[in-house]
């Protein structure tokens, strides 16, 4: 499979989730403008200015590596700005691992991504500590939003196990290191029990 990479510091696409992202420079929207003209996936990398295990090298100024497993998803333009950057929702379609990367003429990132295989049914064993999470992230949002109907909204978009283990992932777990340890596991099942170790510890 072929993506587009967006190299992104301290965030995650996690299968099943969201990120919004505000894109304003000029190669960027040009690489957006690829994805979204030939259907190229656009692949989000944890990118770090410094060696990190399970890291592949890139050519980029600023970051040194990308984690060797991404994020893909299709991006959708949600607004275009008045100084022309636009705000985009890319929805967490799947996972890859990086198996090849290449920076072409125009200074794009091209990856060639293998899919990674993804467990996605709920173990009943795991009902309850799933029943736990909703609750839990019910409440942080109830806090952070402080205003029922838009929390009410919110909620009834996490309908799945993997919308609501991705959206308590990617957004509240204040520990990076405890969301890409999450993101690492590609059985739901093993994500609810490390997010549940995560709660008690």
């Amino acid at each position: 499979m072929k993506a587009n990479l967006f190299p992104l510091s301290k965030l995650i696409l996690s299968p099943g989730g969201k990120l919004t992202l505000n894109i304003f420079e000029p190669r960027y929207l040009a690489l957006l403008e690829d994805c979204l003209e030939n259907d190229i996936p656009m692949a989000l990398g944890h990118a770090c200015s410094t060696p990190l295990e399970g890291g592949v090298s890139i050519p980029h100024e600023t970051y040194c590596e990308v984690f060797c497993e991404v994020g893909f998803g299709t991006p959708q333009v949600l607004t275009t700005t008045p100084q022309g950057s636009q705000v985009v929702v890319v929805n967490g379609e799947g996972k890859g691992k990086l198996c090849d990367l290449t920076e072409d003429e125009r200074g794009f990132l091209k990856a060639e991504l293998k899919e990674v295989s993804y467990q996605d049914q709920l173990e009943s064993e795991q009902t309850f500590l799933y029943r736990r999470l909703k609750s839990i992230t019910k409440e942080q949002v109830s806090e952070l939003l402080k205003n029922d109907r838009e929390a009410e909204i919110l909620m009834s978009n996490l309908n799945t196990p993997n919308e609501l283990v991705a959206f308590y992932s990617d957004h509240l777990m204040k520990s990076f290191d405890h969301k890409l340890s999450v993101f690492k596991q590609n059985d739901i099942n093993e994500k609810i029990q490390l997010i549940g170790q995560y709660l008690v510890a």
